[in-house]
């Protein structure tokens, strides 16, 4: 059941999930990207980090779509997670 619950947080932009971790596993956790994506999403007026945001959901779903041939949700979700969350670090505002 935890696949099917994280895919769904994920498609909607809460793609970090506090049970992949090994220290501290934490099942309640549900983390929109890092923590430098959320720090520049905070500081941002909200239409703009809305529109981040949604731009943000877009690439993490273009990734599950594009990623099929990945077929644990699990490790597809890690690997879209890692793609996109490392592409929205590295731009510049």
């Amino acid at each position: 059941m935890s696949e099917d619950v994280t895919t769904i947080f994920a498609r909607h932009g809460f793609a970090v999930w506090g049970g992949d971790w090994n220290v501290p596993i934490d099942y309640m956790h549900f983390q929109v990207g890092s923590r430098q994506f959320i720090n520049r999403l905070v500081t941002l007026p909200k239409e703009s980090a809305k529109q981040l945001f949604n731009r943000y959901t877009q690439q993490l779903n273009c990734c599950f779509e594009e990623s099929n041939s990945i077929k644990n949700a699990t490790l597809l979700r890690k690997y879209c997670v890692d793609k996109v969350v490392s592409e929205f670090d590295g731009e510049q505002e």
